[in-house]
């Protein structure tokens, strides 16, 4: 999981940055706080270990209704093929019978309670805040994928987004780098646009300047400003829950993929 941004510390808190800021938030939320920095890195990196769990319903091998009518059939039988029982044997057969029922409903209850078992894949997140300027972020993501032996389709980037509106929040699974020069930076590096990206909407400057120069450097000015308190506000609460929820979306579905993938090799295995 990337987080683009530049390095400086006065930049830290900009609207350029604003994907590595989350990406270090997203990190401390599940107690990445050990990060490391070495060149072979390509910036800092902390690891952690995220498991997703699924519920998986099992079948019930006894059938409450099936049970109950057997029982009832077994008891009739038994009253009309003994003439001679008196009341009391009636009373204790009866007895016996809510007994059995009782004994039913005891199975049926552990039976239940096993319905759900719980099956679990452990994932392991590298976060990821490159030591390059943005415009050359792909050279510090291509070092550590290749350090880590992380495939380009599970790398996950967080990056601002000059069109769209502050809380507008767009995953893209690949494509182009839509002018966003992190990105193109990555895909040049990587060799591929095969890469999810969370994009995150930071707005442009009104367009007061008809100069498409003197424009261009005030959109350069504006990414590079800190958000404004209610902008940040937004940014640590609606913004990053809505990309959490992204996030572990995106982990269910690996979760998915990988059970299939597994299914579909003993269902091989069994057939050949």
């Amino acid at each position: 999981i990337v987080g683009l941004g530049n390095p400086e510390k006065k930049l830290e808190f900009t609207r350029h940055n604003v994907g590595k800021y989350l990406v270090n938030r997203i990190a401390e939320e599940y107690g990445g706080t050990d990060w490391k920095t070495k060149n072979s890195y390509g910036g800092s990196i902390s690891l952690l270990n995220y498991t997703v769990k699924e519920m998986e319903n099992q079948k019930i091998k006894k059938n409450k209704k099936k049970e109950k009518s057997n029982e009832k059939t077994q008891s009739k039988n038994i009253n009309d093929n003994s003439n001679s029982l008196n009341l009391i044997n009636e009373k204790n057969q009866i007895s016996t019978d809510i007994e059995k029922e009782d004994k039913i409903d005891k199975s049926l209850k552990e039976n239940n309670d096993k319905k759900k078992q719980k099956k679990e894949i452990t994932f392991q997140l590298y976060f990821l805040k490159p030591k390059y300027y943005i415009n050359e972020s792909g050279k510090g993501v291509l070092k550590a994928v290749k350090k880590f032996d992380i495939p380009s389709e599970n790398i996950i980037v967080l990056h601002d987004n000059l069109d769209k509106k502050l809380g507008h929040i767009q995953l893209k699974e690949s494509g182009s780098a839509n002018g966003h020069n992190g990105i193109r930076s990555m895909i040049e590096y990587l060799e591929t646009d095969k890469f999810y990206r969370i994009k995150i909407g930071i707005d442009r400057p009104p367009k007061t300047e008809q100069n498409k120069s003197i424009y261009f450097n005030l959109v350069g000015d504006y990414v590079l400003e800190p958000f404004k308190e209610n902008e940040f506000e937004m940014i640590n609460n609606e913004i990053y829950n809505r990309i959490l929820d992204i996030l572990k979306d995106l982990a269910n579905k690996k979760f998915n993929q990988i059970c299939n993938d597994l299914k579909e090799s003993s269902d091989q295995n069994t057939n050949s």
